[in-house]
């Protein structure tokens, strides 16, 4: 898929982990702008919530997200939440600047990339930037890229460059919180 034009929107990409995003998708230079509001009524008050929520076996490029992620459960990101186990992902030359706002009291999850990367998932990070924002003052346990892995994660010429941290920084790390098993 190619992104021709800016685009804002309150939908996100593959709802179903039962049938996750595969292939490429260039965002083309583009910015993906989200509204995701996490009101008791809302579809975007459950766990992982991004523009792509499940991802599989694939490539995300030159893509630029921003808005806000206002959400009261785990597991939110700046473009997926969740990476399948046993895929691999490439994210390349995209920058994410998502304001997440968590209410989460407590391990919150979330990351200004991807949410959660689990078992024999990995994901590479290439000529990435994170300008965005870390929002809940009682959350915390999030990653600057990752919010949790459980596979190989590897960063090559990026940088977190955060507008603004406004959360716990108990269990958090600027890059990403690494696990020893399933979620």
């Amino acid at each position: 898929a190619i992104l021709y034009a800016d685009i804002t929107t309150d939908a996100v990409i593959c709802w179903n982990s039962d049938s996750p995003y595969r292939g490429t998708f260039d965002g083309n230079g583009h910015t993906l702008t989200v509204s995701y509001k996490g009101s008791d009524n809302s579809a975007y008050n459950s766990e992982y919530i991004a523009p792509f929520r499940y991802v599989s076996n694939a490539t995300i490029r030159h893509l630029h997200t921003a808005g806000t992620i206002n959400n009261n459960h785990k597991y939110a990101a700046g473009i997926v939440a969740s990476v399948q186990p046993n895929s691999t992902v490439v994210i390349d030359g995209c920058r994410s600047s998502m304001t997440l706002n968590s209410g989460v009291d407590g391990d919150a999850t979330n990351g200004g990339f991807v949410a959660v990367v689990h078992d024999d998932a990995n994901v590479t990070f290439l000529n990435c930037k994170f300008d965005g924002s870390f929002e809940g003052a009682n959350s915390s346990h999030n990653g600057g890229y990752v919010g949790y892995t459980n596979g190989p994660v590897t960063i090559e010429n990026c940088l977190f460059a955060p507008a603004n941290i406004n959360t716990k920084s108990e269990g958090s790390e600027t890059w990403a919180r690494v696990g020893t098993g399933s979620l």
